[in-house]
């Protein structure tokens, strides 16, 4: 068996390190709050009055959900935004969403919830193509399309 020299591994070791780090943080700028679009910048006040901004990322083009912007802010949470600055997804990282967010939501989705899983509560919400994505904090994804109505869970 031949034996590769420590030096020879380590390169190649931390080539394929720079190579693999280096996509996904390519298409990340990060910017100031002012220059979040104005939608989006309400959003945050209305429903995380008191957070602050920690970090603000804006992505060079939308991702596949329409998302270009993503909001960290000092209470945990995470908020997606599109070009327009409309929310494309709230994650509170197992936190309760705000029920002010949840209110924007068809009415007959937090229904199900409360009915179907009452010791449970959403922390997070997706929107999608075909509607929403809703994790609870036991780690269970319901789908519900845009009307409200319970399509199945995601595994």
């Amino acid at each position: 068996m031949k034996k590769i020299p420590l030096s020879s591994l380590l390169l190649v070791l931390s080539m394929s390190l720079f190579i693999s780090c280096s996509d996904d943080d390519d298409d990340d700028i990060i910017i100031q709050s002012s220059e979040l679009p104005q939608a989006a910048q309400n959003f945050v006040t209305t429903h995380f009055n008191g957070a602050t901004y920690l970090r603000i990322e804006k992505d060079k083009k939308p991702d596949a959900d329409g998302s270009l912007y993503e909001v960290y802010l000092s209470n945990g949470f995470k908020a997606e935004f599109d070009t327009n600055g409309l929310w494309v997804e709230v994650d509170g990282e197992m936190q309760p969403v705000p029920s002010s967010i949840i209110k924007l939501l068809p009415e007959a989705i937090p229904n199900y919830v409360k009915t179907t899983y009452p010791a449970q509560y959403i922390v997070s919400i997706d929107k999608k193509i075909y509607g929403f994505n809703i994790e609870l904090n036991y780690d269970l994804d319901l789908v519900f399309n845009h009307e409200g109505n319970f399509i199945g869970i995601d595994r």
